[in-house]
């Protein structure tokens, strides 16, 4: 292979396994290739091009595979895939009781066409279409087409020369059908086995085919509101012209001939999305209307994530938040994940009822949201009863010593004389050998001494170490989130609670 790919701290060269490489998240690597064969368009969000011999690759924040010169790279988590999959394996466990997905963190949108502001979607499409990068990123995406592997049933026919592999003896006892004497051994004459087969169908390809049949319809509706408008302008004319009305004439006819213009050019694109939807490469992939966007968004490929912040744009704009207290759940990260997990994590430890949590975290028609004004109880500690808010935003001056802030997540101490205070957590995607680390800390410091009426703030990281840190009559440190090393986080924050009480009461 004349493709090597380098760990650029250590000079380490990252090795070729089970068809693929295997880097890190948060890594810089070089890749050489001898060939003389790197394109500059490949590592426009990747990496850095230096020449065809000669780049650099960055993988940050993302776990996915991307393919180089038809050559698989996967980035996995810093933490491990054990981690990464037992985060989704958890999330997607409250998220089936809410029917938020059927499969893990999947956002299952109902992809239908007939709500949309379709004048904005298409002005969207026409300006990226026009300035010729939609059309340049659909070329390399045919031309480097994503492919998966299937078991393919296929039958064996031993007496014509097909040979048995290692694989086929655990389908031998059950599919032989008749069976011939050879050379004093009785064998069968065919055998019903699998054997590996490539595969077009696969989530990339399917969200390709989803994105041009939904821009094509979108074209469609447009040619045919164009149509329309040429018969109302003809007909308009017509009477302009029986009237004898001479310049209404002129001026209709000018704008009739625009008008047509613009059809010509919607359909000469139009024509071009239906020569990509024939492609040979889409025969066998099936149309959904559910896409995994969780998976797409945190994909490393640039020109997949172009499609897709597209088709995201065209549909962000097609209706705005009801409220400016929702946020958009926009997991396009693993900072993002992480801290989407700890909240799922909160939520199941304290015990929140599904209903609670459906109140929380809604379907908007533009897509998935949290409810940050929704207060949610979470029982009562040390004679405080316990509310939890998710970006609770404190204001300068008024709320805070300085700025504004928000933390992750606030809980909301009330005494029986119903004063207020407050303790922070904040969701950290990283630690230093397990442990928590010194900047992060920091800013639990911050929080505390910033935030007026707080007692407390906590670190919420995947690591294996707690941390408590005592400050005046308040308390500072650190709770681990990891769902390889279990900590029931209710726990955790009571006996913080029960420490902060105690320094309180001294």
């Amino acid at each position: 292979m004349t493709f090597k790919i380098f760990d650029l701290k250590n000079n380490q060269e990252i090795s070729f396994l089970n068809n693929e490489f295997v880097i890190e998240e948060n890594k810089k690597y070089r890749i050489i290739d001898e060939a003389g064969l790197l394109k500059k368009e490949e590592f426009t969000s990747i990496g850095e091009w230096v020449s065809p011999n000669f780049a650099t690759i960055t993988s940050t924040n993302k776990v996915a595979v991307f393919r180089l010169k038809n050559i698989n790279i996967r980035v996995r988590s810093k933490l491990g895939d054990d981690f990464f999959n037992k985060v989704k394996a958890e999330i997607a466990e409250i998220e089936k009781q809410l029917l938020i997905s059927s499969n893990g963190l999947e956002e299952t949108f109902a992809l239908t066409h007939g709500a949309f502001l379709e004048d904005v979607a298409i002005s969207l499409l026409l300006e990226e279409w026009n300035n010729g990068e939609l059309h340049r990123v659909l070329r390399f995406l045919f031309e480097n087409p994503r492919f998966g592997y299937f078991n393919k049933s296929i039958k064996k026919n031993l007496t014509k020369g097909d040979v048995l592999s290692s694989a086929d003896f655990q389908h031998l006892s059950k599919s032989t059908s008749s069976f011939i004497a050879h050379n004093g051994k009785v064998i069968p004459t065919t055998i019903d086995t699998v054997t590996r087969a490539q595969t077009h169908n696969v989530i990339e390809m399917r969200f390709i085919k989803f994105f041009l049949l939904f821009c094509f319809n979108l074209l469609e509706k447009r040619i045919i509101s164009q149509s329309l408008g040429i018969a109302e302008l003809e007909r308009k004319a017509q009477n302009a012209k029986i009237e004898d009305n001479n310049n209404r004439l002129q001026l209709l006819k000018s704008t009739l001939r625009a008008l047509e213009n613009k059809q010509a050019k919607t359909k000469n694109i139009k024509l071009n999305f239906n020569i990509f939807l024939r492609s040979k490469v889409l025969d066998n992939v099936k149309f959904t209307g559910e896409i995994d966007f969780t998976s797409l968004k945190l994909h490393n490929q640039f020109h997949l994530k172009y499609l897709l912040d597209l088709y995201l744009k065209m549909r962000k704009s097609f209706e705005t938040l009801s409220s400016h207290n929702l946020v958009y759940l926009s997991i396009n990260s693993l900072e993002n994940l992480y801290e989407y997990y700890c909240l799922i994590r909160l939520l199941k430890d304290f015990d929140v009822s599904t209903e609670s949590i459906k109140n929380l975290i809604k379907k908007e028609k533009a897509g998935w949201v949290i409810d940050k004004s929704i207060a949610i109880p979470i029982g009562v500690h040390c004679d405080f009863s316990l509310i939890l808010y998710f970006k609770k935003n404190f204001k300068g001056g008024s709320e805070t010593y300085s700025q504004n802030y928000d933390p992750d997540y606030t809980i909301e101490l009330k005494d029986r004389d119903n004063n207020v205070s407050y303790l922070h957590l904040d969701a950290k995607y990283r630690h230093h050998q397990y442990r928590v680390k010194k900047d992060d800390i920091d800013k639990m410091h911050t929080y505390t001494h910033a935030i007026k009426k707080s007692v407390g703030a906590i670190v919420l990281f995947p690591g294996k170490k707690k941390a408590y840190y005592k400050c005046l009559n308040s308390l500072v440190g650190a709770l681990y989130c990891n769902p390889l090393e279990p900590l029931d986080l209710k726990s955790g924050v009571q006996d913080y609670l029960t420490e902060i009480k105690s320094l309180n009461t001294a």
